[in-house]
């Protein structure tokens, strides 16, 4: 493959899963916007609760597998296939199992009605086994056109529906709704664009060579998942499902940017870098690249956010959620990084070494471990405070194998992704204190805005960064079009 079809292949790639995950996840955080001026935080704890299950035992039903397919340069008919199969034998397996589990999950909490609730929204475990395959081949044949057409609709039906029940009263049961009605619509549409029809034959052999990949991959995730979920899993336990719903709240403020961000480079950059795997000199150029590219976006815009945090919240959410204002700007911070780490790792995943992603997650998450348990004793603050002690250091750990496989030392990129952190502190340091000097909500938001990225595009401008350069062509030819 040509440097020209890299780059092209990318730059469509970018675009098209930029306009899925924005389009989607816009119309969702519209959507929790109004639901969340109708219900209370002890809902959102209560589904913070479900989600954080259900999310581990999504990780048992993939095992790995996805990844895998998406990593495999020789895949066949038989590969989908049995993943197919796999899955949906899993997904019912799993199910049962927290069919099983949901009483005792809800004595742990206290909270009865956490067993229906539970039974209920699990089942978009086996709605999501019959779309992961549809999904993954489309995935790796770069159409993130016809992915997006699928987010997008499902999205918004699923949002009129779960708005509607919000406001007839159904509370809780609405957000259970929502989600579920969302990834089935999605399931329907993901079929009927890919019109990959399964066929029900399981090879061994094809199993064993995915599952030499996976097996490893399925214990870093869920390690990883340990680290992201641990903290609503205990909180909810803790403080109280109020308290985990402010912290929901403000995660989400702050955590959906990154995480939407990231998710964007790596969904795209993740089959590229696959096939280009055994052109270290390519794949190193390209790694880099990345580091810039998402650093340059991913920094302005969280720095932005913490900027803006208050009246963002005030306005969206009302004075109800105010206490989430703090723990937003500091998951800002904490979260800035997420998406070095994410290219990390999924350089270990293209060079076929999950072994090395496990070690580094079960190092990781330690840490993690014991930053949560010393933190929790200051309250909520304490263990955002946590979070960002870890989001600062974490880089460092990521980059242990780089230099070994590609040859990019750590200083390397420190350099690659440092300079637009500091170009995006100093830039944030007047909007900050500019923010309390108006009385109005949306003066406090735009005019600090405004000044912000005027800032950060001026300084980079100046210091003539790579992907400054190399976007500001690109955004001309759209405005022009």
């Amino acid at each position: 493959m040509t440097e020209g079809s890299l780059k092209d292949k990318t730059l469509t790639g970018l675009f098209w899963n930029g306009v899925d995950k924005f389009a989607y996840n816009i119309i969702l955080f519209t959507i929790n916007i109004i639901m969340a001026r109708l219900l209370s935080p002890t809902d959102y704890g209560l589904v913070g609760i479900m989600i954080v299950f259900i999310t581990f035992s999504a990780i048992l039903v993939d095992g790995g597998f996805v990844t895998a397919l998406i990593q495999k340069k020789d895949r066949c008919e038989a590969d989908f296939n049995t993943v197919y199969i796999i899955n949906i034998i899993t997904s019912v397996l799993v199910y049962l199992l927290l069919f099983g589990l949901s009483p005792v999950i809800a004595r742990f909490y206290k909270e009865p009605s956490l067993v229906l609730l539970l039974r209920v929204l699990s089942l978009q475990l086996i709605i999501s086994a019959f779309m992961s395959v549809p999904l993954t081949k489309l995935t790796i044949e770069i159409k993130f056109k016809k992915i997006a057409f699928t987010s997008i609709t499902s999205a918004v039906i699923s949002g009129i529906i779960g708005i509607t029940l919000a406001f007839r009263g159904f509370g809780v049961w609405a957000l259970v709704a929502q989600q579920l009605i969302l990834l089935f619509i999605k399931c329907i549409l993901l079929n009927l664009v890919q019109q990959w029809k399964p066929v029900l034959r399981f090879s061994i052999q094809s199993c064993k060579k995915l599952f030499s990949f996976s097996s490893k991959l399925i214990a870093s995730s869920f390690i990883d998942q340990i680290y992201l979920n641990l903290y609503p899993l205990i909180i909810g336990k803790y403080f109280s499902p109020r308290t985990l719903g402010i912290y929901t709240r403000g995660e989400q403020f702050g955590k959906l940017p990154v995480v939407l961000l990231s998710d964007i480079f790596i969904k795209v950059t993740l089959p590229i870098m696959s096939s280009i795997q055994d052109d270290v000199e390519k794949l190193r150029k390209l790694y880099r690249e990345y580091i810039q590219a998402s650093s340059f976006i991913i920094f302005a815009v969280m720095m932005w956010l913490f900027v803006i945090a208050k009246p963002l919240v005030l306005l969206l959410l009302t004075e109800k959620w105010v206490e989430a204002v703090p723990v937003m700007q500091i998951l800002c911070l904490a979260m800035m990084t997420l998406h070095i780490s994410a290219i990390n790792r999924n350089l270990l995943y293209v060079k076929g070494r999950s072994d090395l992603a496990l070690k580094l997650e079960i190092i990781k998450k330690v840490s993690v471990i014991i930053i949560f348990f010393v933190s929790i004793n200051f309250g909520l603050i304490g263990v955002c405070i946590g979070q960002l002690v870890y989001g600062l250091y974490a880089p460092t750990l990521n980059s242990y194998y780089t230099k070994d496989l590609i040859g990019v030392r750590y200083w390397e990129q420190f350099i690659d992704y440092g300079k637009f952190m500091f170009i995006a502190v100093v830039s944030a340091l007047v909007p900050f204190f500019l923010v309390y000097h108006f009385s109005s909500r949306e003066a406090q938001l735009i005019i600090p805005s405004i000044l912000y990225f005027t800032l950060y595009l001026s300084i980079n401008a100046v210091c003539k960064t790579h992907p400054y350069q190399l976007m500001v062509p690109i955004l001309k030819k759209m405005v022009r079009r």
